[in-house]
């Protein structure tokens, strides 16, 4: 197996772990771990993690849950893959919290708690309830069937419109071009109906991962806060919740922060944080959100409040800044309630928290 179709097969496994593949993936997948041993295996492999993961989540020894897994993740090899046919596409995940490329030209408001999709003439269109074949003035047609947007036709104008994906939720789009992106909550995803010119360009604030459909003639470019991404064939995430960083998974990206300029090799990120630097990073980590997952290793209550308000859509107060230092290691499960997090975090820490208003407080 190449390393294209082995980072193709783990994205597909993702994908069905986080229950997002369609019925053609998911029966495409099921026959390959059916009669390739090596498919097989990683598949095993996936889903043991995974379920190692849930179990940890149960445990009270949140230190030893996490080193139990770290260690069988360090220690995993991969093994020597035969070919196997898959569409040949290129991976991005995007993470960007501040962003001001491509102003807003809305003349509409609308409820951010909801999944919407605003036009680029500010037109705003409600995609809580699922419907197929929406009939667009600009002459695109949008259907919205489990979180799950795709379109046919629209203006090749290269105005910008919106996809907003709420807190607590996440969202799939496909491009004209066939590339796929799959938003995280509280995600901003600023596209064209069609691309034009002589490359492809799009604009994201929060978390996404994309699949890029290749197309030489065309580069794909992903604006950030800080910088460019270029997508030279590759699969990558990007993060600037807090900062910008830029970890890629195969292939190569081209990452242009200020005046600075680094090309990645696979399995490397550049952070920019005033400065652009690089160092390793681990996989299953970055990318544990397509599986409805956010891991926290030692992290501090303060860094842990700022995911809260985009996984559950909820007001978080730190009451006591000695608190703020409090360590907690574990992860959310987008498919459990904050309720269970919140009691796993009481029991490991010296933290407690109640509610007030709506509003939750740590204390």
């Amino acid at each position: 197996m190449t390393d294209n179709n082995y980072s193709d097969i783990q994205d597909l496994i993702s994908l069905e772990l986080a229950g997002q593949t369609s019925a053609s993936e998911k029966k495409y997948l099921h026959d390959l771990i059916q009669n390739d041993e090596a498919v097989r295996k990683i598949w095993e492999e996936r889903s043991t993690y995974h379920a190692s993961m849930a179990h940890a989540y149960e445990s009270v020894n949140r230190q030893a849950a996490w080193k139990g897994v770290a260690s069988r993740t360090i220690s995993r090899r991969r093994p020597v893959y035969r070919a196997i046919a898959v569409a040949a596409a290129a991976c991005v995940v995007a993470v960007i919290s501040v962003y001001t490329f491509y102003p807003s030209k809305h003349t509409q408001t609308f409820d951010h708690s909801a999944a919407h999709l605003t036009l680029a003439n500010g037109e705003v269109i409600d995609l809580r309830s699922p419907q197929k074949n929406i009939a667009i003035p600009n002459g695109a047609t949008v259907s919205n069937v489990d979180r799950s947007l795709s379109y046919t036709g629209g203006p090749g104008s290269g105005e910008m419109n919106e996809l907003w994906a709420p807190a607590g939720s996440d969202y799939k789009i496909e491009l004209s071009d066939g590339t796929e992106i799959w938003l995280n909550s509280m995600t901003r995803l600023r596209f064209p109906f069609q691309f034009t010119g002589n490359t492809r360009e799009i604009a994201i604030e929060g978390e996404a991962y994309i699949k890029v459909a290749k197309d030489a003639a065309k580069p794909f470019i992903v604006h950030l806060p800080s910088g460019d991404v270029t997508v030279l064939g590759t699969a990558f995430n990007v993060n600037t919740y807090e900062r910008t960083a830029v970890a890629l998974v195969q292939g190569s990206v081209q990452v242009k922060m200020q005046s600075q300029t680094i090309l990645l090799k696979p399995g490397e990120q550049a952070v920019y944080d005033g400065s652009l630097i690089t160092n390793k990073f681990e996989r299953e980590e970055v990318l544990s959100w397509m599986e409805g997952l956010h891991m926290f290793n030692n992290a501090s209550l303060a860094e842990i409040v700022k995911v809260l308000p985009r996984w559950y859509g909820v007001e978080v107060v730190l009451d006591d800044a000695s608190t703020a230092q409090s360590r907690f290691t574990g992860y959310i499960d987008r498919k459990r309630p904050i309720s269970e997090f919140l009691h796993e975090i009481k029991a490991t820490t010296e933290a407690d928290y109640y509610y007030k208003d709506g509003v939750l407080h740590f204390r």
